[in-house]
């Protein structure tokens, strides 16, 4: 299995087009069958060695050739094989990627602070700036990297804090670094709509959903449902959506539980809106975002791990920067 992933490497990288050799011999020496690379890839998560990390190495060597025309020496580079990156690899399979989505600026001393008090269950992880806003937490058992991961979303100083497992050139991927869970509630649902399959059918128009939960008590503020979607934070927050039925037209809103810093203009989270070029007004004469997306429930419910085990809820711990 791994001869035949590493085998499509090898014949995406020389289809591509001719690179230098010093990188075409790096990845002809992992397809070797070593008895290492096969027990250390056997608990890998998925897309260690990904076409996309291998295709974003070959634009930055694209990019070098343009700049300017290497030596003899710099060419021919110099080796790595899989033994001299072992350590790495296995420090770098306990540790999360961590991206704080927003205009403001963390620094290293606030990032630790929340780490220790926000996830005092497990033992302090190693937390590594490795660029802007973007920070390695390197934890001593995965379990602990599956606690931190089944607690998200996270907050940090009113801005997304993402995570995600690394992988192989997750750093330098923005996509995957725009995305985060947030709960939602839907509201103004006719009570026949309150089912699974509206819930699923009207959070399509997120990334994905996670969870789902139905009130059973929905209380004076009427009966509604909650959901765990993945949102991508490049787009505005969605205020609702309409739904069309055989008995017509009918808005849905949407109220987000803990929701980050957005801005009132454009409505996108870690925005200013002292920043903002799109500073409009509705017909009232009122911003087209609002406060009122919030929802007042602030609480959300605890979730699970793959194991069935409870977590405590970050909702009872104050977020701090």
């Amino acid at each position: 299995m791994v001869s035949y992933g590493l085998g499509i490497l090898w014949t995406c990288v020389r289809a591509y087009r001719p690179m230098t050799c010093w990188f075409l011999d790096f990845v002809g020496g992992l397809e070797k069958d070593s008895v290492w690379l096969q027990s250390a890839l056997a608990e890998k998560p998925p897309n260690i060695y990904s076409v996309e990390s291998v295709g974003g190495a070959m634009e930055n060597i694209e990019e070098v050739l343009r700049k300017f025309k290497l030596s003899e020496e710099e060419n021919e580079g110099v080796r790595l094989d899989e033994e001299v990156v072992a350590k790495g690899f296995l420090e770098c399979k306990q540790s999360l990627i961590g991206k704080m989505w927003g205009e403001k600026l963390a620094n290293i001393g606030g990032i630790k602070s929340f780490a220790n008090n926000m996830w005092s269950q497990v033992k302090h992880p190693k937390v590594v700036e490795i660029g802007r806003n973007l920070f390695q937490f390197i934890f001593d058992k995965d379990k602990d990297v599956e606690m931190v991961l089944s607690s998200s979303p996270w907050i940090y100083d009113g801005q997304p804090l993402i995570l995600l497992r690394w992988e192989a050139g997750l750093e330098e991927n923005e996509k995957a670094l725009s995305r985060t869970f947030i709960w939602v509630q839907i509201w103004n649902l006719p009570l026949h709509w309150v089912t699974k399959e509206v819930g699923r059918k009207i959070g399509s128009m997120f990334s994905s959903v996670e969870e789902m939960i139905i009130l059973q008590n929905g209380g004076k503020k009427g009966k509604h449902m909650k959901i765990l979607v993945e949102m991508d934070l490049s787009i505005p927050l969605p205020r609702g959506t309409m739904v069309n039925s055989n008995s017509g037209k009918k808005w849905i809103e949407f109220k987000y539980e803990k929701c980050p810093d957005f801005c009132f203009g454009c409505g996108l989270i870690g925005h200013s809106e002292k920043n903002c070029n799109k500073k409009g007004m509705n017909m009232e004469g009122e911003p087209p975002f609002g406060n009122w997306l919030r929802a007042n429930y602030l609480r959300s419910p605890t979730r699970r791990n793959r194991s069935g085990d409870e977590f405590r809820n970050r909702d009872d711990v104050r977020s701090q920067s």
